[in-house]
Formats: C-alpha cells, sequence, structure tokens
C-alpha cells in the first residue's frame, strides 16, 4: 500500500506542476501582449481610399505630367499644334474640401523621424501640405491626386527643415480655378 500512496502523490505533483506551468506561460503571454500593446510603435498611414484606382496613377480624365505611351492610331492629317500638359482642362468637378486628409502621421515626432502624409480629395486635383511658424512657411511641395483621391508623401522632419516649436499643419488642394484648404486641429509639435 505504502507504494501507492506515493505513486499518487507522485502524480499530485505532476498535475500540480503542469498547472502551475499553464499558469506561467498564460501570464507570460498576457505580458508580451501588454508590452507590444503598449510600445507599439507609429504605424504608417494607412490608405483611406484602397481600391483599383489608388495605384499612384492619375486619373484617366485628367493627363499626368508623363508623356503618353505610343498609340497605335494614326495621327491626323490636320493635327493640332501641340498644347503643354499643363493647358489641358480638367471636367468640371466641385473641388472636395481635404478635411479628411491625414495631416501627418505623428504630431510628436523626433527631428530624425520618417513621417507620413496623405491629402484626399477630389481625383486629378493637385494638393500640398504646408507648415506655418512665426511666419515661417515650409511645404512638401505640390502633387497630383491620384485616381482614388490621395496623394502621399514620405518625408523625414529633419529633410524638412522644420524648428523646434509648434507649426500649424494644412492641406491646399486645387482643381482649375478652385482652391481648397483645411487646417490640422491638432498642432504639429517638435522638440528643442
Amino acid at each position: 500500500m505504502r507504494y501507492n500512496t506515493k505513486k499518487i502523490k507522485k502524480h499530485g505533483n505532476r498535475r500540480q506542476q503542469f498547472g502551475f506551468g499553464a499558469i506561467a506561460v498564460l501570464l507570460l503571454t498576457a505580458s508580451v501582449l501588454l508590452y507590444a500593446h503598449y510600445n507599439d510603435p507609429p504605424k504608417k498611414v494607412a490608405s483611406t481610399t484602397a481600391n483599383s484606382e489608388t495605384k499612384g496613377e492619375p486619373p484617366a480624365n485628367v493627363p499626368d505630367d508623363s508623356p503618353a505611351p505610343p498609340s497605335e492610331t494614326p495621327a491626323p492629317t490636320n493635327p493640332e499644334p501641340p498644347k503643354d500638359p499643363g493647358d489641358t482642362p480638367v471636367a468640371s468637378t466641385d473641388l472636395k474640401v481635404p478635411s479628411e486628409s491625414i495631416f501627418v502621421s505623428n504630431h510628436h515626432p523626433q527631428i530624425g523621424d520618417a513621417m507620413q502624409s496623405v491629402c484626399n480629395t477630389t481625383a486629378g486635383a493637385r494638393c500640398n501640405i504646408v507648415f506655418t511658424k512665426d511666419g515661417v512657411t515650409k511645404s512638401l511641395g505640390d502633387k497630383k491626386v491620384d485616381g482614388g483621391g490621395s496623394a502621399y508623401w514620405d518625408w523625414k522632419v529633419s529633410d524638412l527643415g522644420l524648428t523646434a516649436g509648434s507649426w500649424q499643419v494644412s492641406a491646399v488642394a486645387s482643381l482649375g480655378d478652385q482652391t481648397q484648404t483645411a487646417a490640422d486641429a491638432q498642432l504639429l509639435e517638435i522638440p528643442q
């Protein structure tokens, strides 16, 4: 009988050890998940217009700045003189205010941080992200909005020359003779 008692006790210890091991694994998993959740680095900006037209190509009704691909159609016998692509009229469309833009991916970056900005407005428009502080203006440069209605910039705080302080950020969209501006509700804070 004594032999059986020891054997049962031995199995009881194994069950107890297994239970403690399972609890330890669960606690470790929970700790890792909590650490990852609270120490997650800034995420890349996700496209808000994810569809087949957001590949960076210009929309079909607006010419881009690159030459057109060769055509198989014969040239007309009385061709018009070539036009500057910038003179081509854009279909009359109301320009959307770029208020749903992602002005900056991080409102509290360090000087060397990589940033992203997205301007969401009417397809075919041109858009610019503008930074203003104490009468000084910097910008990311004018970009054509793709067929999905977005223009994207990847940039670094140091490359743009933003100095320490609070910068107002705005998205300025233009289409033909229309211009729409939207200001970010939150200032971009560059540390000393």
